[in-house]
């Protein structure tokens, strides 16, 4: 009876045929790549505008393009990567294959493969991976008006949006980069950015030239709130593929209206008017170590603001790279003042480049306190030692960042030149030592 059995489910086994075991998938797998392949072809050739694309980046950064496919599997293209991108249109092949599942791939060496170009060189990218993009993207789904994919290396999204007729007329004839320098104008007129949510709640929002918007604010306890995004540019102005949030608040878009005002647009589709103020609604010391990291001087530069006896002590340590102080002619340097909210530490960090190499740094660490007023109060932890820099950041008597900070109580204030926004150091003890950073 055993052998029966067995040979009864042998005969049901192989009695089972292909094309019956295969009607549980509806089609033969071959078809549905087919299939698949010939859905993601026909919407991005079918569109007859073209495509407004956002593509996201394995760190984060976004970038606008504009895609028309054509059936002959050619690509034109423009982005607001840089000046040429954004202005002049350029051509490549794509194609669609099959590994795993349906990919769009750029194949021939265009806008998008330029994100991803290992030498720095060419975009300013890191060296080996450029900035983190792909050219092959795994097709996720579409609607009628979209076409979503998402990069096979580094994971970064192409969402494409289709385009209308004057849409693609403004890309091709060079309007898109003269909307981004309207945008950038309007941004620019503002010395602050301000949007009131509410009579008590007013909000800072900062445009930054790296493609990043931040969005801060003092909470009624005195905390700070702050958050931020990425950017890219739009026909309209600027937009973010994830939203600037503050509590309820989702800020989506800045856009440039046809009177010249920017306004700030919400995902529910309102507007929100933009007001200028001359000078920051937050506190300089509230920010540090949650919007800006460090106060920086770069390589021999005094900048505005700057008292004379301000300038004796920054020069001091960028004169002085290249005498008896260090034993050696450094071709470049730096000195920054990072910060350590948690732990209440700054670190002034001497970097110092001989001959094209990497170059070294040398550091030293300071505790400290800071009062309601904004008064800082620094103490010596760790003092700079065994590097090329230790006398021009720590000799006694003589006019070192160190020396500085352990004499006099410091309060931190904004200095305003222009456009540009600086991070300002004065002394409590005598007010005509004031020295001006860049922000970071």
């Amino acid at each position: 009876m055993k052998k029966l059995i067995l040979l009864s489910t042998a005969i049901f086994l192989f009695g089972c045929t292909k094309s019956e075991s295969d009607l549980v998938f509806d089609k033969l797998p071959e078809q549905r790549v087919e299939e698949r392949n010939a859905e993601l072809r026909a919407a991005l050739v079918e569109a007859e505008n073209g495509w407004n694309a956002v593509l996201t980046t394995g760190n984060d950064l976004e970038f606008s393009f504009y895609f028309d496919f054509t059936k002959d599997e050619n690509v034109k293209m423009v982005s607001d990567i840089n000046e040429k991108t954004i202005i002049t249109p350029a051509s490549s092949t794509w194609r669609i294959k099959y590994v795993m599942n349906t990919s769009l791939i750029f194949d021939t060496y265009n806008y998008i493969t330029q994100l991803q170009d290992p030498t720095p060189s060419v975009l300013g990218g890191v060296a080996g991976n450029g900035f983190f993009s792909d050219i092959e993207f795994e097709y996720l789904r579409s609607t009628p008006d979209s076409v979503i994919l998402k990069g096979k290396k580094y994971h970064g999204s192409l969402i494409l949006t289709k385009a209308k007729a004057e849409e693609k007329k403004l890309y091709l004839e060079g309007k898109f980069y003269d909307m981004a320098l309207k945008t950038d104008a309007a941004i620019a007129e503002f010395d602050n950015i301000i949007l009131e949510k509410s009579a008590s709640e007013r909000l800072q929002i900062d445009v930054n030239s790296n493609k990043t918007i931040s969005i801060s604010s003092v909470e009624a306890d005195g905390s700070i709130l702050t958050a931020d995004t990425y950017y890219h540019y739009t026909l309209t102005g600027i937009a973010f593929l994830n939203p600037l949030i503050y509590k309820d608040l989702k800020l989506v878009a800045l856009n440039l209206k046809a009177n010249g005002n920017l306004v700030a647009l919400d995902s529910q589709g309102k507007e929100h008017v933009l007001k200028n103020s001359a000078s920051p609604i937050l506190p300089l010391y509230k920010l540090m170590g949650v919007k800006y990291n460090r106060l920086f001087s770069p390589f021999k530069t005094i900048f505005p603001g700057t008292t004379t006896k301000g300038a004796e002590i920054m020069n001091f340590y960028h004169q002085n790279l290249n005498n008896a102080y260090t034993g050696y002619t450094f071709g470049n340097g730096s000195l920054s003042l990072s910060w350590n909210l948690v732990n209440q530490r700054v670190s002034v960090i001497g970097w110092h480049n001989q001959n094209g190499n990497t170059g070294w740094n040398t550091t030293a660490v300071f505790g400290y306190t800071v009062d309601d007023a904004g008064v800082y109060t620094f103490t010596l932890l760790t003092p700079a030692a065994g590097g090329y820099v230790q006398k021009l950041i720590s000799e006694p008597g003589k006019p070192t960042i160190q020396n500085f900070l352990l004499t006099n109580k410091i309060k931190l204030d904004y200095f305003i030149d222009g456009n540009n926004v600086y991070g300002m150091m004065e002394s409590i003890n005598d007010p005509t030592i004031k020295i001006t950073f860049q922000l970071n």
